[in-house]
């Protein structure tokens, strides 16, 4: 659940929902995020709290449920900037995650694609302090979860998922009035039945993703690549 606040001359509140108590809001939300979880198969335990304006998984929390209104009362809305009058927080489902596809699209074209997943993040610490595995280790998480047995079966899941990248690439078209974003990385978070869920659609915040097939080489696209396209399509707007 997406909850859009905004501060008021009296504190801040639900856009939508100005009249009822913050609190009640997001415990409602909370618990509407616990119901669908159970729903689709997924933990329901704990959640994750992903915060606007916010880096690298540095606001982003693991929590119990019933411990949700109170961490963005207390912990989140008292260290927003006063300059800030509105901020975004997003509830989200924990997924049982064994890895991470990361897939970058430059000028609507699907280009580079690699693993790369956060570590399990402590109960009420930051995503960012559980660390990152890399391409080998994910490999080697998705060998044990049985999804993958060698090279030819890995290719065919990340082929398998192609469809989904270019699904969420069309609704960012959509949500950009038809402008296809000049830069995009798509991150697909697989659990241990081998379904697919979508982390994030990120644009000029994401990291590039290195040539899997050569993994100490040279990104896909390179930052040269990239950065022309940039200079490119800025040309053609004058």
């Amino acid at each position: 659940r997406i909850l859009n606040l905004v501060r008021t001359a009296s504190g801040w509140v639900a856009a939508g929902h100005a009249r009822q108590p913050l609190g009640r809001v997001v415990a409602r939300a909370a618990s509407e995020v616990r119901a669908a979880a159970s729903a689709a198969g997924l933990p329901t335990d704990n959640v994750m709290v992903k915060q606007g304006l916010s880096w690298g998984g540095d606001a982003v929390v693991r929590l119990l449920q019933r411990d949700v209104p109170s961490y963005i009362e207390r912990k989140v809305l008292p260290k927003v900037p006063p300059e800030a009058q509105e901020l975004t927080v997003l509830i989200q489902a924990k997924v049982d995650l064994v890895a991470e596809l990361r897939w970058v699209i430059l000028d609507g074209e699907l280009r580079g694609r690699g693993w790369v997943t956060n570590g399990k993040a402590r109960l009420g610490c930051v995503a960012s302090k559980a660390g990152y595995k890399n391409e080998a280790t994910c490999r080697d998480a998705l060998a044990r979860s049985g999804l993958i047995k060698d090279r030819a079966s890995r290719v065919r899941l990340e082929e398998s998922l192609r469809g989904k990248v270019e699904q969420v690439l069309a609704e960012a078209v959509s949500d950009a009035g038809g402008e296809v974003p000049q830069f995009l990385r798509v991150d697909l978070l697989l659990d241990k039945q081998g379904r697919a869920w979508l982390g994030e659609r990120e644009s000029w915040g994401a990291d590039l993703i290195k040539n899997q097939d050569n993994p100490s080489g040279r990104t896909n696209p390179t930052r040269s690549e990239v950065a022309k396209a940039m200079v490119d399509r800025a040309l053609s707007s004058l």
